[in-house]
């Protein structure tokens, strides 16, 4: 572990991915925040790790019952890496 590395997933561990047909809710989640650039919360036109995890754990919260655990995880946190640039 040299730390070059970023990372966002679905749930830890010992939790279930919620699913909705074919597709979980975390993807359509990660789906959303990129497409239109929704998940930019600075404006600047690109959509870094963290902004991404953010928007993607409120949409999946937003959309599966709050019985069911799923809790995203991302590494390193505050993480500008970029993942979508318009």
């Amino acid at each position: 572990n040299k730390g070059n590395y970023k990372v966002i997933t679905s749930c830890k561990g010992d939790q279930t991915c919620w699913t909705s047909g074919t597709m979980s809710y975390f993807t359509m989640g990660v789906y959303q925040g990129c497409k239109d650039l929704k998940a930019d919360a600075d404006k600047d036109k690109i959509v870094n790790l963290s902004e991404l995890y953010k928007y993607t754990i409120d949409w999946v919260d937003d959309h599966i019952c709050s019985c069911k655990d799923q809790d995203a995880q991302m590494y390193p946190d505050g993480s500008t890496f970029p993942i979508v640039e318009y």
